[in-house]
């Protein structure tokens, strides 16, 4: 995505990595990415995961989980994991997914 600002073209981030971490030592913590594109992936400490589309209108609160046990979102899921390791100019990459 690159919008056109006065003349220029300007890059956007396309996807961001956000994380928390509650207590030290437990799995009281939780990463996730959201694109640009409208989808936002949680992963929990214990194994819970979340996946939203919010690109549409229908749930704009997060009140519908459509995370797929059988059908997962790899792609969102690689990328989250890249995030999480990346460093300096390979952190670009690990944005834009594979």
């Amino acid at each position: 995505m690159r919008p056109v600002l006065n003349g220029s073209t300007t890059t956007w981030r396309i996807a961001i990595l956000f994380e928390a971490r509650c207590e030290s030592g437990t799995n009281k913590y939780f990463s996730g990415i959201r694109t640009s594109f409208g989808r936002k992936y949680v992963e929990y400490g214990g194994g819970i995961r979340e996946f939203y589309n919010l690109s549409t209108n229908t749930d704009p609160h997060e009140v519908s989980n459509t995370y797929n046990v059988t059908k997962p979102p790899t792609r969102l899921a690689a990328r989250l994991q890249a995030l999480k390791v990346c460093a300096g100019d390979s952190c670009r990459t690990a944005e834009n997914g594979p």
